[in-house]
This record gives C-alpha cells, sequence and structure tokens, in this order.
C-alpha cells in the first residue's frame, strides 16, 4: 500500500482497545501494549468480595427463609449469663407445715369447761410403755388424814350433797345467760356424784376429800378448795372422772361470785 508520501508500507494486524479504540500498531507490524489505568485497593477489595475469583460453597443468600445463625450470649467481665427459669427459687422453697393443737380460746380462770385437764393428759403420756423405761412418778395426793375429816360427821354423804347443792344453787342464780350450758353440765355431774354416794360406792378417802373441800368453799378458802379439786383431779380421776370434772368447775364458778 502506497501512503501520500509514496512509500510502502506493511499494514500489520490492528489490535482492539478494551477501553474504546484500536491499539496503536508498533513499527514492524507490533502492536504496542495497552496500559491500565491504577486501581485504588479499595475498589479492587469490593470488586473481589462481589465477584470472587476462587470457587467454593457460596454463602447463604438472606431472606430466603433461613434464619442467620445465632450468636451465643455474652456477658461482661468474662462472666456466665444469668439463667432465668419459669419457677424462681423463691418460690419453689418448702412451705412450712399448719400449725398444730386446737383452737379453743383461753378461757380466763377455767380451763375450757368441756376439756380433758391437761394435767391427765400429759400424765397419760408419761406412762410407761413396755421397753421405754421407767415411768414418770404420779404426783403424790393431798394429806388429809379420812379420821380427822370426818370427825363429828354422822353421815358424810348427807353432808357432802347438802352443802354441794347449796352452793350449786348459789352459781345457778347468779350465773350468766352465756353460761348456762356450763351450769347445766355442772349439775349433771354432781347428779351423778349424788348417785354414786347414795349407792355408798365412793371411797372413805375421797369422802374425806369432799368434805374438806365443802368446807373450805364455805368457808370461802379457795385455796384450800382448789388444791382439794386438783387433787381430786389427779389422783381420782379414772374412777370418778365423770363428776370430778363437775366439782372442780363448780368451786371455780363459785369462787368468780
Amino acid at each position: 500500500m502506497v501512503n501520500q508520501y509514496g512509500y510502502g508500507h506493511t499494514q500489520g494486524p490492528q489490535l482492539f482497545d478494551t477501553a474504546g479504540g484500536y491499539a496503536a500498531q508498533a513499527p514492524g507490524g507490533q502492536a504496542q501494549p495497552v496500559l491500565q489505568p491504577p486501581v485504588h485497593p479499595s475498589v479492587a477489595a469490593h470488586t473481589e468480595a462481589q465477584y470472587p475469583t476462587s470457587y467454593g460453597t457460596p454463602p447463604p443468600a438472606w431472606g430466603t427463609g433461613t434464619p442467620p445463625p445465632m450468636a451465643p450470649p455474652t456477658s461482661m467481665h468474662g462472666q456466665q449469663p444469668a439463667q432465668y427459669s419459669a419457677y424462681p427459687d423463691h418460690l419453689a422453697q418448702a412451705t412450712p407445715p399448719p400449725p398444730s393443737g386446737h383452737f379453743q380460746g383461753a378461757v380466763p380462770n377455767l380451763n375450757g369447761w368441756n376439756d380433758i385437764p391437761s394435767h391427765l393428759i400429759s400424765g397419760a403420756r408419761g406412762k410407761s410403755r413396755p421397753g421405754s423405761g421407767a415411768a414418770t412418778p404420779a404426783p403424790a395426793g393431798l394429806a388429809i388424814d379420812p379420821e380427822e375429816a370426818l370427825k363429828g360427821i354422822e353421815s358424810p354423804a348427807g353432808f357432802i350433797v347438802a352443802g354441794l347443792s347449796t352452793i350449786l344453787d348459789t352459781v345457778k342464780s347468779s350465773a350468766d345467760p352465756s353460761q348456762q350450758r356450763m351450769v347445766d353440765d355442772t349439775e349433771k355431774r354432781l347428779d351423778n356424784l349424788f348417785e354414786r354416794l347414795a349407792s355408798e360406792k365412793v371411797d372413805r378417802v375421797v369422802l374425806a376429800k369432799l368434805v374438806t373441800l365443802v368446807r373450805s368453799l364455805n368457808a370461802r378458802d379457795f385455796g384450800t378448795s382448789n388444791a382439794v379439786a386438783q387433787d381430786l383431779m389427779t389422783t381420782s380421776f379414772d374412777v370418778e372422772g365423770k363428776w370430778v370434772v363437775g366439782l372442780k368447775r363448780l368451786a371455780e364458778l363459785y369462787q368468780r361470785i
């Protein structure tokens, strides 16, 4: 091919420039290499992250139904995270047992008019059982000499019935209406004593104690009367328990008049 100056030359192959155009042809038909502009490192890293050059397992795509992995809980200063429970420890504590015993309120100067005396219950608990060791000794009875107590009394039974009936009438006439049930029960128990006296079933020692009690009540010597009533509750309750409770209650009611 002849140019405008009359010189001929051989046209070599043209190289396409990726930037848009053809690369300049070097002398002798050799094309000069095209120089690419420098790429900033951050741009290169971003491009490589979006279009990795190595092949492997692609990361899971978010938003397609697969939840992202949950990171384990962390705490400050390397401590374990607090554990929470549906049943707190303070609610899991054992409930104290319900209180035991009876719920009858205390009566001033009276031990519950229809209760078994506490000293008799404790005395029954103190009795020995087979193989349980020595028994608890029973309390000593009140020292009353029957001969001295019954001296000059022709009919101890009649003296006792007359004296207790008079005291009972005094209690009935001055009793509060709220005590009527107690008074009626006391009278029934004394009727049992009167029946046993009429049938001569009461021991002579018990007769002496009853005479002493009637005398002390007539003299309003309540220290002696209470001591005798307590002694009868302790020593004669097993045999005479039905009327002994009423006798002790009568002495207490008469003392409150």
